[in-house]
């Protein structure tokens, strides 16, 4: 497949990091 597990963790980690950073800003 196009995208390895490798990138589909960095790609989830940094959505919920940004969603915890939305988070304690908002």
């Amino acid at each position: 497949s196009h995208f390895s597990l490798l990138q589909i963790a960095l790609i989830i980690a940094t959505l919920i990091a940004g969603d915890i950073i939305r988070g304690k800003l908002g």
